[in-house]
């Protein structure tokens, strides 16, 4: 694929390929993050670089087939393109930057997650699937990090 091509979805272990762009910006999209919600599978988050500011956290209720944007919150690019998912909560994903944020409210609204009591710059996050308040981080020191957190 080149560059602008967006989303392609296989239903049957690759065989076919179809796009799943309608919602998203049709502007040029550079990368893409994307997560499945372990609460509801489907929902797809999307975090998207795109031309213009038209990029931002995008959802799927219907497992990528349409996209509603949910704000123009993004990362400050690089590697950072990662989202992921609360395994409990639908509504509730974490952006990886340098400094990490995450929504309670489907991606509308992001707040700091807190880097008080641990080193910056956020690549990979593992959630505990019974309490989604612990969480492991990675650095770019490749470092792994335990930080109990209360995001709520």
């Amino acid at each position: 694929m080149s560059s602008g091509d967006g989303m392609w979805k296989s239903v049957n272990g690759g065989k076919t390929w179809q796009q799943i762009n309608n919602g998203l910006p049709k502007e040029d999209m550079g990368r893409i993050g994307l997560a499945i919600s372990p609460a509801d599978a489907n929902v797809v988050y999307a975090i998207v670089e795109a031309r213009y500011g038209k990029g931002g956290v995008f959802r799927s209720n219907n497992k990528g087939e349409n996209w509603s944007k949910q704000s123009s919150y993004s990362t400050s690019g690089n590697y950072y393109q990662e989202i992921f998912c609360d395994p409990k909560d639908v509504n509730k994903i974490f952006a990886m930057d340098t400094y990490m944020h995450h929504s309670e409210d489907a991606g509308k609204n992001f707040k700091a997650t807190g880097e008080s009591h641990k080193h910056v710059d956020n690549h990979a996050l593992w959630i505990d699937p019974d309490d989604g308040n612990h969480l492991i981080f990675t650095q770019k020191n490749k470092s792994l990090e335990t930080c109990m957190t209360i995001v709520s």
